[in-house]
């Protein structure tokens, strides 16, 4: 029996309070400059590189995408099936030394999309491709981005950072300057390429961080320290396909950070380690996965027909959102997590404005409660010893903070061999060139496994801040000083000042925990955009495709109205989904135009409803084509 937790909202309040630090994002510091060699690319083949090399100084191409991930991916196939454009057309470019985006970095043993990989690992139904697992393994979706490369016969020029586009207007062309690195001991190239259209998929996760910990660099001088997107398995044994951490049999080993990544990594690490000790600064929702292998039967009753994986996407989408849906088609732990739904929006109650935000946080609360306290019992049951249970139990809204999925993690701190340091709120004090301290107690470790994040959603969601390069359009306007003093986009996939030049942004177009969902819809809107232009041109070369003022104005005004539905975030422990607490200290003035620069707060099935529409027509409205 689980016994309702009275006076629930004020212990989720005492909770938040331990946690909000009035430095927020600033707590962090990025994987650059001093701390680069911790964000290095450990895959990179530059032998390959140098052989591979696509672009050339001075080059002219029809459309760039700077970005190989499932966003570049997803705009580079949507492009070619909307016509317009071939694959000859297009060149990707990343500074990763392969396809994948964040799966080409990440490889640490454990490695697991969360959300049921027939919904989120994309093109499947154009590929024929039939994952292994309900819920794939991170090698495996890398590869899928490898086959859709193949299969649209795509190119990309690899270890390429671009770092500065710039309009050019008599040209018509943008002016793209990129720096590729060959490997250790050789120059750098320096490119400048011309192109028409240019495509921003930066990705959702771009930069890696750490806490602030004085100390550290001492520590590391003496200690193996890595980041878990950057998994050293000189350092651990064994390797992504084969994961047996032999090297740490005889090793103290400290892992900071309990979040999605921390809670897939722990379990698999224990397993070798001589001694684990996890800190952790505020525990995970841990739903259970439920993993299983796809055999013949599960595949047909998924793959059942033409659109099968489109209609999945969307059924998860409205059960999430509590939108109509005669059956729930996933059926998993996140399709449960309905209190998830203020992440993505929902059309269920219509649009919620100004004088029902009470009602509505009432609704949401009341859909939370009984699952928090259903996850929170489950950690009682998993955990044998009742104050680390106690100490795993999370205390806040389920809506905070990305929940986390495993049947492995609670029972791992049964083991004798981990320790769970729990700071309360705190968080990790320093280092010394021993180890680490926490609670005021030093604790000796022999590697250091930084499971802490990125700079994601707390940061800019502005495409060229992501993308770390500068965007100068029309005028010399700069991108980054538009979004930051409240742009406006027409669905979320273009803004005025800057012609033929696309991207996709949570800000004025949809979100949702199956992200790939809403890159792909914002992908086929971008095609769509750019391949209408181009028929409709009597001189495609030249063709300058710009949104008007008017029209992001007006979308903008939409999104606003919508945008109350996302107030159950000012309740929120702090996270990357609040700006580790930045987003409270919005001031009024400002408000306003945040609102405009919202997600879309009736859900991305609706969202896509809007954008359907809008290519039904047949028309341009809102765009201006030039040639």
């Amino acid at each position: 029996m689980i016994i309702p937790t009275p006076n629930l909202d004020l212990k989720y309040a005492e909770e938040r309070e331990k946690r909000v630090r009035p430095e927020g994002m600033a707590q962090f510091v990025e994987l650059k400059d001093d701390y680069s060699d911790l964000s290095k690319d450990l895959y990179v083949n530059y032998e390959a590189l140098d052989r591979g090399k696509i672009l050339s100084d001075g080059q002219d191409v029809k459309l760039l995408v700077i970005g190989a991930g499932h966003n570049g991916l997803l705009a580079a196939v949507r492009l070619i099936q909307a016509g317009g454009l071939t694959a000859d057309d297009i060149v990707l470019v990343d500074k990763a030394g392969g396809y994948g985006g964040t799966w080409y970095y990440n490889r640490y043993p454990g490695l697991t999309c969360d959300v049921e990989g027939y919904t989120y690992v994309p093109l499947l139904e154009e590929t024929g491709y039939r994952p292994k697992h309900r819920y794939c393994e991170g090698q495996e979706i890398r590869e899928q981005s490898e086959r859709i490369a193949r299969t649209w016969n795509l190119k990309a020029q690899f270890g390429t950072r671009v770092r500065d586009l710039l309009w050019d207007e008599a040209a018509a062309r943008w002016s793209v300057k990129m720096t590729q690195s060959l490997g250790p001991g050789k120059l750098d190239r320096e490119i400048t390429v011309r192109s028409q259209f240019v495509y921003v998929a930066p990705g959702v996760y771009p930069v890696g961080h750490i806490p602030k910990l004085a100390g550290f660099d001492d520590f590391r001088k003496h200690h193996s320290t890595f980041h878990t997107a950057g998994w050293d398995y000189t350092v651990t044994g064994g390797t992504q396909e084969s994961p047996n951490l032999t090297e740490l049999r005889d090793k103290k080993v400290a892992i900071v950070g309990t979040g999605a990544t921390g809670v897939q990594v722990v379990p698999k690490v224990a397993e070798w380690a001589k001694h684990l000790y996890v800190f952790q600064r505020t525990p995970s929702y841990c739903w259970p996965r439920t993993q299983a292998v796809t055999d013949d039967d599960t595949w047909a009753k998924v793959a059942h027909g033409p659109g099968w994986q489109k209609e999945r996407q969307e059924n998860y989408n409205a059960v999430i959102a509590g939108e109509p849906a005669t059956v729930d088609l996933v059926n998993d732990s996140w399709t449960a997590a309905k209190g998830f739904s203020v992440i993505s929006g929902s059309s269920a109650n219509g649009i919620i404005t100004m004088d029902k935000i009470p009602q509505h946080m009432a609704n949401l609360q009341a859909l939370d409660a009984p699952l928090s306290e259903r996850l929170r019992k489950r950690v009682e049951e998993e955990v044998h010893d009742k104050e680390i249970a106690d100490s795993l139990k999370p205390w806040y809204y389920g809506w905070c903070k990305r929940p986390a999925f495993h049947d492995k993690y609670l029972t791992t701190f049964n083991k004798e061999n981990v320790t769970l340091i729990d700071t309360n709120g705190k968080g990790v004090e320093k280092c010394t060139a021993n180890g680490i301290i926490a609670n005021g107690r030093e604790y000796d470790v022999d590697v250091l496994i930084l499971a802490t994040g990125y700079t994601n959603g707390g940061g800019s969601f502005a495409p060229a801040a992501r993308g770390g390069m500068r965007i100068t359009g029309r005028d010399g306007k700069d991108l980054d000083e538009k979004f930051d003093a409240g742009w406006e986009t027409l669905h979320g996939v273009a803004t005025s000042g800057f012609p033929n030049l696309f991207f996709y942004t949570p800000t004025g177009a949809a979100g949702s925990s199956n992200f790939t969902y809403c890159l792909d819809e914002g992908a086929k809107q971008s095609a769509y955009i750019i391949s209408a232009a181009l028929r409709q041109a009597e001189t495609p070369e030249s063709v300058v495709v710009e949104v008007t003022k008017e029209a992001e104005e007006a979308w903008g005004t939409e999104v606003a109205k919508r945008a109350a539905w996302f107030a159950a975030f000012g309740n929120c422990t702090p996270s990357y989904l609040t700006a580790e607490g930045d987003a409270y200290k919005i001031p009024p003035e400002k408000m306003v135009a945040k609102a405009r620069m919202a997600s879309w707060g009736e859900g991305p099935n609706s969202y896509a409803r809007h954008t359907e529409a809008y290519r039904a027509t047949g028309r341009l409205d809102g765009i201006q084509v030039s040639s």
